[in-house]
């Protein structure tokens, strides 16, 4: 009786340490299996759209290095390059078999360039004033400076953004496409060859709603005075000052 009782409790024991084992294993194998799958995928080729279309050489260049690296670490550098990219709002990596990588980026919007008279080159801005590209022309809306010397990632001070601000209402309302900061000032040209000069500070729509009220009254007929009498409207002081032509 007592060998029975041994007999059994030793199977018992086995097929305990049996059933532990094996679930181990298994989940050693469910761990493993992915890990090995993964580094078993070499990616052969890469595909790069933004909301634009196709992406830039130069990008493409760089994605293209991961050619012949496994799935893991392909992944791992693009998403690096990628966060890293000040243009890039946000970006998706997604694996297509066999063997390729499809890179789909939503850029952000460029809105504003500042054209840099020391170097020639134009930088390329967000809304905010976030320098996002570095490039050698431009169709944008500018404004130009003496020796700004910034780097991509970098953001406009308050005065060079103020500026931005009020090129944007400029070009809203009146096509003014372009001005320069010189002198502790921006200054615009409008279509009838009038400069307009705006300080780098203050009411933003104080100063944009007293031109527009300036513009009324000069094109206005029952006027004295009209736009082609102005040569320059300066309003940098608390009374704008306008100077006609002597």
């Amino acid at each position: 009786m007592k060998r029975k009782i041994t007999s059994r409790t030793h199977f018992k024991l086995s097929l305990s340490i049996f059933k532990t084992m094996s679930l181990v294993l298994i989940f050693i194998f469910l761990f493993l299996t992915p890990i090995l799958v993964v580094k078993s995928i070499k990616i052969t080729s890469v595909t790069c759209v933004t909301q634009y279309g196709q992406c830039g050489d130069s990008l493409l260049g760089e994605l293209g290095l991961v050619k012949g690296r496994d799935l893991k670490s392909s992944k791992n550098y693009i998403e690096n390059i990628l966060k890293n990219d000040m243009a890039i709002n946000d970006y998706l990596v997604q694996y297509k078999i066999p063997s390729t990588l499809d890179v789909e980026i939503n850029l952000k919007k460029p809105k504003f360039s500042i054209f840099d008279l020391n170097s020639n080159k134009y930088y390329i801005l967000d809304k905010n004033g976030l320098i996002i590209d570095l490039v050698d022309d431009s169709s944008l809306p500018v404004v130009k400076v003496d020796n700004l010397n910034m780097e991509v990632g970098q953001q406009l001070n308050n005065q060079n953004k103020f500026a931005l601000d009020i090129l944007n209402y400029l070009t809203y309302l009146y096509s003014i496409d372009e001005g320069i900061i010189e002198n502790e000032s921006f200054k615009v040209k409008n279509t009838e060859g009038v400069d307009i000069i705006f300080p780098l500070e203050g009411d933003l729509e104080f100063l944009i709603g007293g031109l527009r009220l300036i513009f009324s009254r000069l094109n206005d007929e029952s006027e004295g005075i009209r736009m082609n009498d102005i040569r320059e409207i300066d309003l940098r002081y608390s009374n704008p000052v306008l100077r006609q032509y002597e």
